[in-house]
């Protein structure tokens, strides 16, 4: 095991050693956008709480309900994505054969695995909720104490999600092995409906009633019965933290052993499941996955677009992991309009109906954001090693970038179109400012799409096929920074000139809106061509 890690550590010291000074110079612009988003988004939490305090009677309870209600969030999603991540590294990685034809025993190779799985999963997750902690702990004057041990108790937390999520991968690939890919396609997607069915239903029998407005945080949590549970790990973790802030010491450790403990206890489980299942496991899947020994015949393409297209459609399509992600996004936007059905019309003024339009445009636009940067961007990347054999095919370089951006266009119009026009439709959004909010979450979509092409291009190490490996890279970070950036110079260019819109002003600044999405797309779409030919393969 120490082997394996020694060599990763030696891989990784070389790979800085190599860095050019082109990338050296890209690494710290990188850092130093990241750390404005990270200062800029602890300033905004930060507010956020103060302002919540201030409510009478009601605002001690609320900023620690939002604490609750974040890790319990944060656990659903930690386990979905170490589950996810897991399968793919224990089960669909390529460098799995190559540690199994070394001197190695399967429970070495299935230890490094589930570690890397679930640093992959949580270092993102560290790094913004220490953020958000930091911001709360500012806003209700924790002490020294809280602020030296919220780095283990969040650890902790991530730790025990980790490794339920490596132990649902195993069952997850189990299941996978008894009845086959398509029932088990099937069955996930209907799990994750359900769970978001139920979610669905508590909100629905949430009611609001003028002037209690302020207690609806309280109101999910009593719904959401586990959020309240004493054997809910993410109430271990809340708890903790709030004691720590509080200066209760005693009460803030004993919920950091049980998160500890428990995670200690399932540890001894998986090195179980490596030591006597996961070498045959690995063995079954694997023929599983093999193409069967028969004649195919090759379907007809018309020219090389088409064929390019077709062939990263099958790829998409065939990848368990990436259609799964796909139904959580999808499930989430559902999500998101029917919340919005229940913003008490009533009790707001009609004037505040334009604000919550341009916000419900702002919130679109950062989850499209976030979409394009775990669908779009992998597209070219994902590639991986097999890059030459596209690149040195008889296939223009237009006709590459062209059969990307048709595929990323493929997934985010239709997700864009009808998340805009059925979030407009729950609020009651008039005719023309729904065309017009339309228009832009389009125009918006397809520059998001041009901008992840050309981060990808640029930025691409071709070194891995797996979409979770390379959104981990600089290049995938990069581009979730920048698109955030241009969702905040758009939205906020059309949201100024929506309230100017009386002034010839507001009409200049939303067309300067709609000119940098044009922007965007031609200069995405010049830089990826651009990258793209300089690039040696």
């Amino acid at each position: 095991m120490m082997m394996l890690l020694r060599l990763r550590a030696h891989m990784l010291r070389n790979y800085f050693r190599n860095l050019r000074k082109e990338d050296i110079f890209r690494f710290a612009i990188l850092f130093g956008l990241f750390g404005l988003f990270i200062a800029g988004g602890m300033a905004l939490v930060a507010k956020g709480f103060w302002f919540v305090l201030k409510l009478p009677a009601m605002g001690e309870i609320l900023s620690n309900g939002l604490v609750q209600f974040l890790f319990f969030v944060l656990f659903n999603f930690l386990i979905l994505s170490n589950l996810l991540v897991g399968y793919a590294y224990l089960f669909r990685g390529r460098r799995t054969e190559l540690y199994f034809s070394l001197p190695l025993p399967a429970p070495r190779v299935f230890a490094l695995h589930a570690a890397e799985s679930i640093v992959q999963s949580s270092w993102a997750t560290f790094l913004l909720g220490s953020a958000v902690l930091v911001s709360y702990g500012a806003s209700h004057d924790a002490g020294a104490m809280y602020y030296a041990l919220m780095p283990a108790v969040l650890s902790a937390f991530l730790l025990l999600c980790g490794v339920i999520g490596v132990l649902g991968a195993f069952l997850l690939g189990l299941l996978r092995r008894r009845f086959g890919r398509k029932v088990f396609t099937i069955a996930g997607a209907a799990f994750i409906l359900a769970g978001g069915a139920y979610l669905v239903a508590q909100l629905r029998e949430i009611s609001f009633a003028p002037g209690q407005e302020l207690v609806l945080l309280t109101r999910l949590t009593e719904r959401l019965r586990a959020m309240s549970s004493s054997f809910w790990p993410g109430k271990w973790t809340s708890h903790a933290l709030l004691a720590f802030a509080r200066g209760f010491g005693g009460e803030g450790f004993f919920s950091l052993g049980l998160t500890v403990s428990a995670a200690c206890a399932l540890w001894p489980v998986l090195d179980l499941l490596g030591r006597h299942r996961y070498l045959a496991l690995w063995q079954d899947l694997n023929a599983l996955a093999a193409p069967p020994r028969r004649r195919t015949r090759i379907p007809r393409v018309r020219g090389p677009l088409a064929g390019l297209i077709r062939k990263d459609v099958l790829l998409f399509a065939r990848d368990p992991t990436q259609s799964l992600q796909l139904i959580v996004f999808l499930l989430l936007m559902a999500l998101y309009t029917v919340s919005l059905l229940r913003i008490p019309r009533d009790v707001l003024p009609a004037p505040y109906w334009r604000f919550i339009s341009l916000a419900n445009l702002t919130a679109i636009s950062f989850i499209l954001a976030s979409f394009s940067s775990r669908f779009v961007y992998p597209l070219l990347e994902s590639e991986g090693v097999s890059i030459w054999i596209l690149m040195s095919a008889p296939i223009g370089r237009r006709a590459v970038i062209a059969a990307k951006m048709l595929l990323g266009l493929l997934l985010m119009l239709p997700a864009a179109v009808c998340l805009a026009v059925a979030s407009q439709l729950a609020i009651t959004t008039d005719a023309v400012p729904l065309l017009l909010g339309t228009l832009l979450i389009v125009l918006l979509s397809v520059a998001l799409t041009a901008l992840a092409l050309g981060f990808s291009a640029a930025f691409a190490r071709w070194k891995s096929d797996r979409p979770s490996e390379v959104l981990g890279t600089a290049g995938g970070t990069a581009n979730f920074l920048a698109s955030a950036g241009l969702v905040a110079l758009v939205m906020g260019l059309w949201v100024t000139g929506d309230l100017l819109r009386v002034h010839a002003l507001g009409t200049a600044l939303r067309a300067a809106a709609l000119l940098c999405a044009g922007a965007a797309i031609a200069g995405g779409l010049a830089w990826s061509l651009r990258a793209l030919a300089r690039r040696e393969y």
